[in-house]
């Protein structure tokens, strides 16, 4: 999926789950973007895609998703496969998004309130990464407690497939989830069903985190690295095939400062 400088929305590939946004379940392959006409009307800053659904910011910071027959409904009360890109309801009605963050069937929105940013999901709520104290699912976005709970301010969120990170205006990193091969960086395999903050990185200052099936990255105001989770193909960046359950810092060409990772 494709933004232009103008707003506009161009999908392409297998949709076959309705994320491209044409057709019928499974029966066209887009080869080349195409304008997806839905959002022609909305000025799109960010898009995120998930399993089964895709969501779309936009310039005014609201968020619409659109899906494809999952269980769980992402904020609005429609049929379970609807291709018709709608507004989130619940509590983001009135309050504007920033970033949006997407990982196997739930969402995550950094929103901005008047007593500072916080940080909401909804979808679901398999191995706890609502982070909500639970592994319930959530059908309209719900606020994120434990951020205030920890006094921290979110800045950047991150959606991992299982598990999902967070880094604070202090550079704190909170992460939640599933916590297999040790991708929370809490020195163990357990799940965690709200926001912790990572302890092995509490000399570090966070600028950025990324996450993806089960591994972390976090980007330091440095130009630093660190990483944790699964090891498998060298993908942790520390030269070793090895699980990491605590954040190592990776070797980087000298002279190199990083300022973003992806996943």
């Amino acid at each position: 999926m494709l933004i232009s400088d103008t707003g506009k929305v161009y999908a392409f590939g297998k949709e076959s789950f309705g994320e491209a946004e044409y057709g019928v379940q499974g029966s066209k392959v887009v080869t080349t973007p195409q304008l997806v006409e839905s959002l022609k009307d909305i000025f799109v800053v960010q898009a995120a895609i998930g399993n089964f659904f895709t969501a779309v910011l936009s310039r005014e910071g609201r968020v619409y998703t659109f899906s494809w027959g999952n269980e769980t409904k992402l904020g609005h009360q429609t049929e379970q496969a609807d291709l018709e890109p709608r507004p989130l309801l619940g509590a983001l009605e009135n309050i504007p998004v920033v970033q949006i963050a997407a990982g196997y069937c739930y969402l995550l929105a950094l929103a901005c309130q008047p007593s500072g940013m916080s940080v909401y999901s909804v979808g679901c709520g398999l191995g706890g990464k609502l982070g909500h104290g639970t592994r319930t699912d959530e059908k309209v976005p719900r606020l994120i407690e434990q951020f205030q709970t920890l006094n921290i301010q979110p800045a950047v969120v991150a959606a991992g497939a299982w598990h999902a990170a967070v880094v604070g205006k202090d550079g704190r990193v909170c992460t939640w989830g599933w916590g297999r091969y040790g991708c929370l960086g809490h020195g163990n395999e357990d799940c965690e069903s709200a926001p912790k903050v990572v302890e092995a990185l509490s000399n570090v200052k966070a600028v950025y985190v990324a996450t993806g099936d089960y591994t972390t990255f976090v980007v330091s105001d440095d130009g630093s690295v660190y990483s944790f989770g699964c090891g498998e193909s060298s993908s942790l960046g520390h030269n070793t095939a090895a699980a990491e359950a605590q954040a190592l810092k990776c070797s980087i060409p000298r002279g190199c400062n990083i300022i973003e990772a992806a996943e």
